[in-house]
């Protein structure tokens, strides 16, 4: 099979697909933390409820899930070549120096997916990238590839 650089959309696709797998597995366990059942009747009480939002232990948690998300597609990316979505779009991340992906260039590649401004600021170099690669994909000197067909 002849491997050509990957559709955006079958990215994309395997972002969402991938996103969902992080939420469920995740983030399910949080998710009673964060939970509450607060009755909002006045500004106060709005108030009251925000502050709780901001709390040292939900910082903790958004910290623990940045860095279980970021492990998430590095140790995918670095140990198969592909997450879980890639898998099923039969998309492929490959070293663009014909070895191996290192877990530094998984890990580079993947920063990104902390910050959605930072990741949409990302993916917008695709359009300019000759090779649909995102910016730090060509700093981690990687590239996703999808399969192509002959006939």
């Amino acid at each position: 099979m002849k491997q050509k650089p990957a559709r955006f959309w079958k990215r994309g696709v395997a972002y969402i697909i991938d996103t969902f797998i992080i939420s469920f597995i995740i983030m399910s366990p949080f998710s009673s933390l964060l939970s509450q059942n607060t009755d909002i009747n006045t500004f106060a009480d709005f108030i009251t409820a925000l502050q709780a939002t901001f709390s040292i232990q939900f910082l903790t948690i958004t910290v623990v899930t940045a860095i279980l998300t970021l492990l998430y597609w590095s140790f995918m990316e670095w140990k198969f070549n592909q997450s879980v979505g890639k898998i099923l779009l039969k998309l492929t991340v490959r070293n663009l120096t014909k070895k191996p992906v290192t877990y530094t260039q998984a890990l580079v590649r993947n920063l990104t997916k902390l910050s959605t401004i930072i990741l949409l600021l990302d993916c917008i170099f695709i359009i300019k990238s000759k090779k649909n690669q995102r910016y730090f994909e060509k700093l981690s000197k990687t590239q996703v590839t999808e399969e192509v067909m002959k006939f």
